[in-house]
């Protein structure tokens, strides 16, 4: 399946960094960061979700409707 976004991002300084960080964690580049870095403020948002939520320690359950 080809994507419809190039995965040849230019070559910043944060996507440097966030394919680095993504090679020393997963083994190598996933493609989520190399569409992503196509859009620096789509990469930063991308980036401090999934930091922050590598901090969670249970995901936050939605009250039970009551019954009627």
């Amino acid at each position: 399946m080809t994507a419809r976004i190039s995965l040849d991002p230019p070559r910043s300084v944060l996507y440097r960094a966030v394919s680095w960080y993504s090679n020393r964690t997963y083994g190598k580049v996933i493609d989520p960061v190399r569409a992503a870095a196509h859009h620096t403020g789509v990469l930063w948002a991308g980036l401090r979700f999934e930091l922050s939520a590598g901090r969670w320690r249970t995901c936050a359950r939605a009250p039970m409707p009551r019954p009627a």
